[in-house]
């Protein structure tokens, strides 16, 4: 008896034309030459499916997201849905009383965090799940920027290998609330380059470097639109969105106005929000590497009510600063 994938599979070919298959290979030696570190002999069947699947989806989304664009052409345009799908654990903080309406008042149509001097750049947290420990380590680095005005690249791999409770399980998913109180409490965190895990076994907790005292303080947890616009006046936040899925996977640029419901899955970092021919949006930094996106980016449609869209104001987590008076001159620069 044949098995049903392998006919599957040799139908799969069968079904493509010779130009087909000609188009489709040129795109997987694009696709391997852009984006893999290696390029097999010849292309399977399953990877040619993969491909035309890839070209009928985006088809699909530019239809449903009419201020956006997508491309087969991206690092994941090739990975199964269940591959690699990237993890936040949704632990709920202790209830924090905020004033949105104390400290400055802004009146802005457009924040953008990215281009100021309080912005890191674009990290690719690759095969491991720790979203969260990237957003944790960066909302405190930037807090610290804000509220003092020096920027420190922060140890995420500390966070990752270092911080555990049952809501988090380094490369395979965590909360980015409860690991910035971590970071509040150990009174600071290591820079990037002063924590050097033993190569042998880079996941264990290295100890020995000095942690840099931070001026951020407890996690605060937020929700709504209007929180979330309200709360980028004043620092850069972790937001959890619904990415595990084709919007995000064929995403290129423009402005996302449609996606799956379906449970949150992933911690980006809210840098601004904007208005484009129109269409309202909030920006988003992700971290799968500054060949997704817009140059690593995301932006997602502002106005739409409920959690957002994908999901990105169900879930505001962010350290409480003090904004100084010498923040209010850089602000008015990006209205």
């Amino acid at each position: 008896m044949v098995h049903p994938i392998l006919l599957t599979l040799v139908v799969i070919t069968w079904a493509f034309s010779p130009e087909e298959l000609l188009s489709l290979m040129a795109d997987l030696e694009a696709w391997h030459e852009a984006f893999a570190k290696s390029k097999p002999a010849s292309f399977s069947d399953e990877m040619l499916f993969r491909m035309h699947n890839a070209k009928k989806v985006v088809l699909y989304l530019h239809k449903t997201n009419p201020h956006a664009t997508f491309t087969h052409m991206t690092p994941y345009s090739l990975t199964n849905p269940t591959d690699s799908d990237p993890i936040v654990m949704k632990a709920e903080l202790n209830s924090v009383n905020l004033d949105l309406k104390s400290g400055l008042h802004i009146l802005s149509s457009a924040i953008d965090w990215s281009q100021s001097s309080c912005s890191l750049p674009v990290l690719n947290q690759g095969s491991c799940n720790n979203c969260w420990a990237i957003t944790a380590a960066r909302a405190v680095a930037l807090a610290n920027c804000i509220s003092d005005g020096t920027l420190y690249h922060l140890s995420v791999q500390q966070v990752t290998s270092c911080f555990n409770d049952s809501s988090t399980s380094g490369c395979w998913g965590g909360n980015e609330g409860n690991a910035i109180n971590w970071i509040n409490q150990q009174g600071g965190l290591c820079v990037e380059n002063d924590y050097l895990p033993s190569a042998n076994d880079p996941e264990k907790c290295y100890t020995t470097c000095q942690p840099i005292p931070l001026e951020s303080g407890e996690a605060v947890q937020l929700s709504g639109e209007l929180a979330l616009e309200s709360q980028l006046k004043r620092q850069p936040v972790a937001v959890s969105v619904a990415a595990a899925n084709d919007v995000w996977r064929y995403y290129s640029g423009g402005i996302i106005s449609s996606c799956p419901e379906m449970p949150s899955d992933h911690s980006v970092l809210a840098v601004g929000f904007g208005v484009q021919n129109g269409v309202k949006f909030f920006k988003l930094q992700n971290s799968w590497g500054s060949t997704w996106g817009e140059e690593g980016y995301i932006r997602v449609e502002r106005g739409v009510g409920g959690n957002g869209t994908c999901n990105v104001a169900e879930r505001i987590v962010f350290p409480r600063i003090a904004l100084p008076l010498h923040q209010v001159n850089e602000l008015d620069l990006m209205n």
